[in-house]
């Protein structure tokens, strides 16, 4: 018998099922609506959002469209700022070196603070004295700064006083020079100072010529006027100019300068008593400078008096306050014939100013004088582990190592670091043509071609340079290359020998303009009596002008006991088509068989080759 459930007990079972499906949720429902609950629910919330946005470094601070980018975090952005503000405090109580300390972090926190980086830069100027421990500070954050400004004005100013302030001329005409005509009249004047001071004394006078009211205006600037009067002597009178500057040096107020200025006019006229009186009036005022020291090592040195130069030289300890001193010094070392202590003091001074490329260079140049190839291998390495010089002479480091390893008895490390100068960007076009003219030297043409091409528009009328390009593009073989750079370069030096002598081989070689060919070899015949690649090159010219009788003549009478392997070579081609004129077969296919194609042009070597398959059989 069936028998109802009680209504008490089906209510109390749905209310048990109801729980049980509420459970969890239930409970988050009662704790959402608990006040602290979601307090603390919101602060973990917004501490989650805070921390994506404050410790990612994803926020750009450099203007759009340069690279690099620079991003930074909320976190370096508040470290920035507080750093920046506790500069200010410690310049205003007077501490200047703890502000430095402070302006340093807070750029390495945010380097693309433009702002941030003035006020560092315009603390730096305001300082009496410069500090050698500030120079690289104040040069790499005056660099950037024009980086970051996209060259303006104002930032193009302040970057000059930076590098006049440590007396950084070479860097103040680079900076400069290209935007001399836009400068204000205080960076004008640094300019054409930096000019003379660096000997420049031709780009000073045309700068005073575009500015001379300027310039006029200003006492110490018609003293150096007076100075480049004295030591050029023209466009005035050198001895009243020099009676200006004696009379100049008298006063308190330009004695230092007056001296200073007294010293390039004494070395340019190798006067040795004056410079010396003009140093120790310097020395005297504690205003001497490395420099100055340096330049009468070399007067001495020329005048005759080598040891005291040295000795002098050896002696002298003051350390080199700039990069520019380092490598006078050095250099200065090196040319009185003291190479190893001048290798030593790079050594020893590269490290203070690692930043500047030049050094390197130096003390590479050095080391290849020097023959001393494990420690230009090892330099070259170097050059490519620091990092401040952010790659600019990586180039040079694979040229360093490629003629390290060839020396040293290693072609296959030599040719795969050869394979690398080419990927990697040559600064300047002097430097590309120093490196091919070694590597050419030492085998690797093809790579000095590599190395040359990318200047060619910036050089085209340079004729060194295109002779340079024309004698490795013959080295490495490179038919496109040959006829251009020979052409060019004979164009711009027309009575040069040399030149001549290129663009009649080049001519000769792919046959072409075989009249002009032979008034060139006919020329540089004339002008070298004897010279077995010069009649070879006019044999070969009169050959393809028809005139076998004066070319056999020629030849006849030749002395091949002495020829290299190349002259050999080119005497036996002038044989053959002799023979092949003559239709003497076999004697062409003796004088073929005496050619070594491997010292021939590709484009020589597929003539010969056509030529010698056209040989009838039969005969």
């Amino acid at each position: 018998m069936s028998q109802e459930p009680n209504s008490n007990e089906a209510e109390e079972e749905e209310e048990v099922t109801l729980g049980s499906r509420l459970g969890a949720s239930g409970t988050m429902l009662v704790l959402f609506y608990d006040h602290w609950f979601a307090i603390i629910a919101l602060c973990i919330l917004l501490s989650g959002v805070f921390l994506c946005l404050f410790i990612p470094r994803i926020w750009p601070q450099t203007p759009a469209g340069m690279v690099p980018v620079v991003k930074v975090s909320g976190l370096d952005l508040w470290q920035a700022s507080s750093l920046r503000k506790s500069a200010a405090r410690d310049l205003a109580a007077g501490h200047f070196n703890e502000a430095m300390i402070a302006w340093r972090s807070a750029i390495a926190n945010n380097p693309g603070d433009a702002g941030t980086i003035r006020e560092a830069l315009r603390a730096l100027l305001d300082q009496p004295q410069s500090e050698p421990e500030q120079l690289g500070f104040g040069v790499r954050n005056a660099f950037w700064l024009l980086h970051l400004g996209r060259t303006n004005a104002a930032d193009l100013e302040m970057t000059i006083d930076v590098l006049r302030k440590f007396e950084l001329d070479d860097y103040v005409m680079s900076v400069a020079g290209p935007y001399r005509d836009g400068l204000s009249p205080a960076g004008k004047m640094k300019l054409e100072r930096a000019y003379f001071d660096l000997g420049n004394l031709r780009e000073f006078d045309r700068f005073w010529v575009k500015n001379a009211e300027l310039f006029g205006k200003d006492e110490e600037m018609m003293l150096y006027r007076q100075a480049w009067l004295a030591s050029e002597g023209t466009g005035g009178n050198p001895i009243q100019a020099q009676e200006a500057l004696a009379k100049a040096r008298a006063n308190p107020k330009l004695r230092v300068l007056a001296n200073r200025l007294q010293l390039s006019v004494s070395y340019s006229r190798q006067d040795l008593a004056g410079f010396g009186e003009a140093l120790k009036v310097l020395e005297d005022e504690h205003a001497d400078r490395m420099g100055h020291h340096v330049y009468q090592w070399l007067l001495l040195h020329s005048s005759g008096r080598t040891e005291e130069a040295r000795e002098m030289a050896r002696n002298y300890t003051r350390p080199p306050g700039t990069p520019s001193e380092t490598s006078l010094a050095a250099s200065g070392l090196y040319r009185i014939g003291l190479a190893e202590n001048a290798i030593a003091y790079l050594d020893q001074h590269i490290p203070r100013f690692r930043f500047e490329p030049e050094l390197w260079l130096t003390q590479g140049r050095m080391l290849i004088e020097a023959k001393r190839w494990d420690d230009l291998r090892a330099l070259a390495l170097a050059i490519r582990n620091e990092s401040s010089l952010q790659s600019k002479i990586d180039a040079y480091s694979y040229f360093a190592e490629t003629i390290a390893e060839s020396r040293l008895g290693r072609p296959e490390v030599a040719a795969a670091a050869s394979d690398k100068v080419a990927r990697a960007s040559v600064p300047s076009s002097v430097l590309a043509r120093e490196m091919a003219r070694s590597l050419r030297t030492e085998g690797f043409s093809k790579t000095a071609v590599q190395v040359l091409a990318p200047w060619k528009t910036e050089m085209k009328d340079n004729p060194e340079f295109w002779f340079e390009y024309a004698v490795s593009a013959f080295g490495a073989n490179a038919d496109d290359e040959i006829l251009e750079a020979s052409k060019r370069a004979y164009e711009l030096r027309p009575s040069d020998t040399s030149a001549a002598h290129n663009r009649a081989a080049a001519l000769i070689a792919f046959r072409r303009q075989p009249e002009e060919a032979i008034r060139l070899t006919l020329r540089v015949a004339a002008a070298r009596p004897g010279d077995p690649d010069s009649i070879l090159n006019h044999v070969l010219a009169l050959l393809q002008n028809g005139r076998d009788a004066d070319a056999e003549a020629i030849v006849h009478g030749m002395n091949t006991l002495n020829f290299n392997p190349s002259q050999s070579t080119v005497y036996y081609l002038g044989l053959f088509e002799l023979n092949l004129h003559r239709k003497e077969w076999a004697l062409a296919r003796a004088s073929y068989g005496r050619i070594d194609p491997h010292e021939l042009l590709a484009v020589q070597a597929r003539w010969l080759d056509e030529a010698f398959r056209a040989i009838p059989t039969t005969n």
